[in-house]
C-alpha cells in the first residue's frame, strides 16, 4: 500500500505546525547550554537529517484501523484510507526533530545526562538494544522491571547482588554447593542478567526516556510520576496527553521502529560529540590561561633583573 494520493501533493502534508510549546529546552531547562559550532560540523550534523520520503518509505505514516484510534490523536491524522488512518508526516517531522534535539542535549550533559531506551515488544527489542549500545546509553528490551524508576534504590541493589553472584560464579565460589543448588543459583542469575542487561552499568536514574510504544504503560507511568521527560513513538491508538516529546508514527512496523531508534541513537552520538567539543574548548582555555600566567611571570622576572 502506498501513501494515498487523493489529489494531494507531498507539500500538502507539510502543514504549519505550532511547536512553540514543545521545546527541547523545556526538558533540559536546568541543564547548561551546549555550545555547538554548526558551521564547522555540517558533516556531523547531517547524521540526524531525515526527509519526508525517509519516513514514508519506512511506513511511519501507517496508523491503525478506525475503531482502534484514540480520538486524542486526531490532530496528527492526515486522512483515512481503506478503513485505517494515515498519520500526517508533516506534523511528525517537526516534532521528531524537536525530540532529537532534546536527546542530543541530554546526552551532552556529562553531569547527569543519562538516556534510557525502552522497547519490550518483539518488533522493537533488537532496535532498542542496538540503538542504546551505539550511543553508549541504556536500554530495557525484556520485561519492564517494576519500580525501575520509582524504586530505583531497590532495583540498583538487585543489580549489585546480581554482579556479586556473577563474580562468585566465575570464581567457583559455589562449586562446593550441591548440584541442584548450583543450578538454582545459575538460573536465577541468568534470569536477572537478561532482565538487567541494558542497565547493569546505569549509576542513577535517567534524565530522559525514549519509548517505542504507548503499550509500555508501566515505563510511561513511572517516568511521569518522577517528571522524567519522555520521547514516545506514538501510533494512532496511543494517548499524547502528558508526553513531553510525542513522535506520531507507526509503532508496529520493525522498519518504522528501527528508523526511530536509529535517529534517536544518532542524536545521542551528536550529544557525545558536543560534550567532547565543550571539554576540548575548556581544556584549551585552561592551557591558554596557564601559558599567559607563565609568560607574565617570565616578563616580571626579566623586568626585576633589569632593574637590578
Amino acid at each position: 500500500m502506498k501513501i494515498p494520493d487523493c489529489n494531494k501533493t507531498e507539500g500538502d502534508l507539510f502543514v504549519n505546525t505550532d511547536i512553540n510549546n514543545i521545546s527541547a529546552d523545556k526538558a533540559v531547562e536546568n541543564q547548561p547550554e551546549v555550545e555547538v559550532n554548526k558551521e564547522a560540523n555540517k558533516e556531523i550534523e547531517s547524521i540526524i537529517n531525515f526527509t519526508f520520503n525517509d519516513l514514508r518509505d519506512a511506513g511511519v505514516h501507517f496508523g491503525h484501523k478506525l475503531e482502534r484510534t484514540n480520538r486524542k490523536m486526531m490532530p496528527y491524522i492526515f486522512e483515512q484510507k481503506d478503513g485505517m488512518y494515515i498519520i500526517n508526516l508533516g506534523k511528525t517531522i517537526p516534532l521528531f526533530k524537536n525530540a532529537l534535539a532534546a536527546i542530543r542535549k541530554h546526552v551532552a550533559n556529562s553531569r547527569n545526562g543519562r538516556v534510557l531506551f525502552v522497547g519490550t515488544q518483539h518488533q522493537s527489542r533488537k532496535a532498542v538494544k542496538d540503538a542504546a549500545k551505539q550511543c553508549a546509553q541504556y536500554s530495557i528490551s525484556e520485561k519492564w522491571p517494576g519500580g525501575l524508576l520509582t524504586n530505583w534504590k531497590t532495583v540498583s541493589q538487585s543489580i549489585k547482588r546480581m554482579k556479586d553472584t556473577e563474580k562468585k560464579l566465575e570464581d567457583g565460589f559455589y562449586n562446593s554447593y550441591k548440584k541442584h543448588e548450583q543450578v538454582k543459583i545459575q538460573k536465577k542469575h541468568d534470569k536477572q542478567a537478561k532482565l538487567f542487561e541494558g542497565i547493569r552499568d546505569m549509576s542513577d536514574l535517567p534524565s530522559l526516556i525514549i519509548i517505542t510504544s504507548h503499550n509500555e504503560t508501566n515505563a510511561i507511568k513511572e517516568a511521569k510520576k518522577l517528571n522524567i521527560p519522555i520521547v514516545l513513538l506514538l501510533d494512532t491508538d496511543g494517548d499524547p496527553q502528558g508526553i513531553d516529546f510525542p513522535v506520531p508514527g507507526n509503532d508496529d512496523s520493525i522498519i518504522s521502529v528501527d528508523l526511530f531508534c536509529t535517529l534517536c541513537s544518532r542524536a545521542g552520538l551528536l550529544g557525545i560529540h558536543d560534550e567532547q567539543e565543550v571539554l576540548k574548548r575548556k581544556e584549551e582555555a585552561k592551557k591558554k590561561k596557564e601559558e599567559e600566567k607563565q609568560t607574565e611571570k617570565i616578563e616580571k622576572t626579566t623586568e626585576e633583573i633589569k632593574n637590578g
